[in-house]
């Protein structure tokens, strides 16, 4: 699964090679042996696989609307069954589990300010979508936990980790996420800086 995720994301422009149902190669038609891609107009991929040992496999790529699920199965004890029991598993993975889309990517979810820089705020955000898979029906377990530190303090370059996305299910850590600087925050000249030094001390005394 690791592997068929890297070359989904890594080389997404020899993908379509994959949906392939049957490739001419010197006069002679071969058929993609991913029986899947002839019942299930869902399917674009991914590989097939034999050996006396391991039985038969296959590496499944599914897109249904906006959610596309990588699946994969190995020890089949034939070419039918292994179709049989993937579309199973396919049709399973899309009822069981639903996403959860927490914040999409590269849009702001707010600005941060910014002190000693030439600048007063700056838009954050994620590089990424932040979604989550969860049982159906229980979306309700997931929470987010976002941490962004203050006072902020430039320079920043665009691009940077300005904070961390925690995503949890049932309290326990799914994954965490950087939260980056979209824009950068030059740092202030001199006398700015020290006057924000000021401010922010008398603040300080204040809290």
């Amino acid at each position: 699964t690791v592997l068929s995720l890297a070359i989904m994301r890594e080389y997404p422009q020899y993908t379509r090679f994959f949906g392939e149902k049957s490739v001419m190669i010197g006069g002679t038609t071969y058929e993609n042996r991913n029986r899947l891609l002839f019942t299930d107009a869902t399917v674009d991929g991914l590989k097939t696989g034999f050996t006396d040992a391991a039985g038969y496999c296959l590496a499944a790529s599914i897109k249904r609307g906006p959610r596309r699920v990588l699946a994969v199965m190995l020890g089949a004890p034939s070419d039918a069954a292994r179709l049989g029991e993937m579309q199973k598993l396919i049709d399973w993975a899309f009822t069981a589990y639903e996403p959860r889309q927490f914040y999409e990517a590269r849009k702001p979810i707010q600005q941060l300010q910014v002190w000693k820089s030439t600048v007063d705020a700056i838009p954050i955000g994620f590089r990424d979508d932040v979604v989550a898979i969860n049982v159906a029906g229980k979306t309700h377990e997931i929470t987010t936990e976002l941490t962004i530190p203050e006072p902020a303090f430039g320079p920043i370059q665009s691009g940077d980790k300005v904070g961390t996305l925690k995503v949890k299910r049932a309290g326990n850590l799914l994954y965490e996420r950087d939260v980056i600087a979209f824009e950068s925050a030059p740092q202030a000249p001199m006398w700015k800086r020290m006057w924000h030094g000021v401010v922010l001390f008398f603040k300080g005394l204040f809290k």
